[in-house]
């Protein structure tokens, strides 16, 4: 059973749709375009969801690719939406090659993941500690594609 929060005020610009979840225990509610619109391959399109959030204390808000719409028309999009950011939710989508594709009003676009927000104090030393991995990055394990 999913932790239930206290409720999160959100405004809706009049043709705007509620942010929702499409099960009880997805991280990421879904958000839907209030117009129209085609999205050409290489042209990234910014879309005024017409959502506000207001976000509570130490609290901040992620936009992330829906992976259906990665998977079978290679969409993407991201960003953060820090705490005292009261304007409406801008997301720019953006598609990896292939054909246009076109979105009708009322379709998903983009999920809005809300999560806590740690401010560590930061000290400069003269050498931290090493992981496990070390300086190990990208590709350290081996793994080919």
């Amino acid at each position: 059973m999913m932790t239930m929060f206290p409720a999160m005020n959100i405004q809706l610009a009049p043709d705007a749709f509620m942010p929702a979840y499409a099960h009880d225990t997805d991280a990421g509610a879904d958000l839907f375009t209030p117009v129209d619109f085609t999205l050409n391959p290489w042209e990234p399109l910014f879309i005024d969801t017409g959502v506000h959030i207001e976000l509570g204390d130490s609290m901040k808000a992620e936009i992330v690719p829906k992976s259906g719409l990665y998977r079978d028309y290679r969409i993407i999009t991201f960003g953060l939406i820090d705490q005292g950011y009261s304007g409406p939710i801008g997301v720019t989508l953006y598609k990896l090659g292939g054909k246009p594709h076109h979105f009708e009003r009322g379709d998903k676009i983009t999920q809005l993941v809300i999560s806590p927000v740690l401010h560590p104090r930061f000290t400069q030393v003269e050498q931290i500690g090493a992981g496990p991995r070390g300086t190990g990055g990208f590709g350290s394990t081996g793994v080919r594609l």
